[in-house]
């Protein structure tokens, strides 16, 4: 399946934008359900990124996902120090 359509393409940005918009609303503080859904959108794009073959829509997506990749490790990082300092065990 192609993704051409500009209608499509918006959906992904607009997932990558709900995504970083969870993180931020999360901030600081672990919060697994905003990162759980954020980590959901990233998986969504990720399944669907080799449909755009718009090479400047392609660029554009990538570096948002790429962004939120980053930060999704960072909160990966964050749970699992605040866990360990409680004492308690984090599941991937």
């Amino acid at each position: 399946m192609e993704i051409d359509s500009d209608v499509e393409i918006e959906f992904f940005e607009r997932e990558l934008n709900l995504s970083h918009a969870l993180l931020d609303i999360a901030g600081p503080k672990p919060l697994t359900d905003l990162i759980a859904k954020a980590r959901l959108g990233y998986e969504n794009a990720m399944l669907w990124i080799g449909t755009v073959h718009d090479p400047t829509k392609l660029c554009r997506i990538s570096a948002k996902l790429d962004r939120l990749k980053e930060r999704l490790s960072r909160c990966s990082s964050q749970t699992a120090s605040a866990a360990m300092s409680v004492g308690v065990k984090v599941v991937p």
